[in-house]
């Protein structure tokens, strides 16, 4: 008797063993194009078989779904409970209210035929709205790129913000995660290591990187490396500081918002010792060849830079407010001496 418990109890740990396998490599994970809220994915269903997709999304965002009427559509949120079941042109939207993976599987409507459907989902909302903490990237004095580590559970967020200006050019490599690249206008700019390798960054702004683990990694660690090269220059050309006769200093007044940027320079030679002081927004500083000296992209701004200069030529001063914030009039001052 005991010979029989111990089959039995072998075999319904093996078949678990089994389903458990199964349900792990059997999901197609769901992606987005760039700049994409949605997707569409076209398949053939035989009487016997079981699609499953996973798609990653956020608490508070609203999902829309269809799979048409030709086809039986299950949704279930992050912790295998189901949420709908639907034969239906007509999409199926929900407010999610947890962050994770959520399964879809789809059948056939008829048992006995062969169909074909298309898979309509389609998300909506913000995708940083669940965690307020986020860290914002800098970079040391004459760098272009700087390397982060982490952890995150699965299920969970870390946000990461960076500044940067339309036209540079992005790099970015997550080792051991997933992650989304926000742009300022709350686009996707970039979902996966391709996209991420060389983007162009469309706007000037606060741009921010959505770490994260799908549910079924267990691996907690990651690594973030971000690159960005480029003139920070907008498609003005700067104003030049002048110095009156036998003068170190002067001083420019002004106003900037947050959706704009004032631009300067100034020609300097190696060695000279140089300060610049603002009285409102923040200001980042870039070498005669192109090199971001002092990157304004801190919350508090930079109000205050003095270093000895390194290249004899024309430095460039780019005045500006983070994204969103209303315009105030500033003091920016100029002070260079041997």
């Amino acid at each position: 008797m005991r010979h029989i418990i111990r089959l039995v109890v072998i075999i319904l740990l093996s078949l678990l063993a089994i389903s458990s396998s199964y349900a792990q490599s059997d999901l197609e994970r769901i992606r987005f194009a760039t700049g994409e809220t949605g997707t569409q994915i076209t398949d053939t269903l035989t009487a016997i078989d079981l699609d499953r997709y996973v798609f990653r999304a956020f608490e508070g965002q609203t999902v829309f779904i269809t799979a048409g009427s030709n086809a039986s559509l299950s949704v279930f949120d992050p912790d295998g409970i189901l949420l709908f079941t639907t034969i239906s042109d007509v999409y199926q939207s929900i407010v999610l209210t947890q962050t994770g993976d959520y399964i879809v599987e789809i059948e056939t409507a008829n048992p006995t035929t062969t169909v074909t459907y298309t898979l309509d989902l389609q998300i909506y909302g913000d995708i940083g709205i669940q965690r307020n903490i986020i860290q914002r990237i800098q970079f040391a004095p004459n760098t272009v790129s700087t390397t982060l580590f982490g952890s995150v559970l699965p299920d969970a967020i870390d946000q990461y913000a960076f500044y940067a200006f339309a036209n540079q050019v992005m790099t970015l490599t997550v080792g051991d995660a997933s992650f989304y690249v926000v742009a300022p206008d709350e686009t996707i700019l970039a979902y996966t290591p391709e996209q991420a390798q060389n983007a162009t960054l469309p706007l000037t702004g606060d741009y921010r990187i959505v770490v994260f683990q799908p549910s079924e990694i267990t691996t907690e660690s990651y690594s973030l490396t971000l690159t960005i090269i480029g003139e920070t220059t907008g498609v003005t050309e700067p104003e030049r500081i002048q110095f009156a006769s036998g003068a170190i200093s002067a001083s420019i007044f002004d106003t900037v918002s947050g959706f704009d940027a004032d631009e300067y320079v100034f020609g300097a030679a190696a060695g000279q010792n140089m300060t610049l002081a603002i009285t409102e927004g923040t200001m980042t500083l870039v070498s005669p060849s192109g090199i971001p000296l002092v990157r304004g992209d801190v919350a508090e701004g930079i109000k205050y830079i003095n270093l000895i200069l390194p290249e004899t030529g024309d430095y460039r001063v780019r005045v500006f407010r983070m994204a969103d914030q209303p315009a105030v009039s500033y003091r920016l001052d100029l002070i260079i001496v041997n």
